[in-house]
């Protein structure tokens, strides 16, 4: 079955078919990275570390890049000297 199951991967990957994707949340043990998966009615969107990546739902192009500016809590927002790096 598994040899029928990458066939077929193969088989869609060469016809351009996209992929499917569903909503997600990781976060890495050590809290540096984390991986957003929103599925919107035009574009989904990838987002690594504050960085959106939005695909065309569906050709799964890649349309656009954002920055998210919404830090996850205040102390991921200061710098080590714990001001904002907002400017000097």
């Amino acid at each position: 079955m598994n040899r029928i199951w990458h066939w077929l991967a193969g088989m869609a990957n060469a016809l351009g078919v996209p992929g499917f994707v569903r909503d997600a949340d990781y976060r890495s043990e050590d809290e540096r990275f984390s991986v957003r998966v929103r599925r919107g009615r035009a574009f989904t969107t990838v987002s690594i570390n504050n960085v959106d990546v939005y695909f065309q739902r569906w050709s799964g192009h890649v349309d656009g890049v954002g920055l998210n500016p919404r830090p996850k809590s205040r102390s991921a927002a200061a710098g080590k000297s714990g001001r904002s790096g907002g400017g000097p």
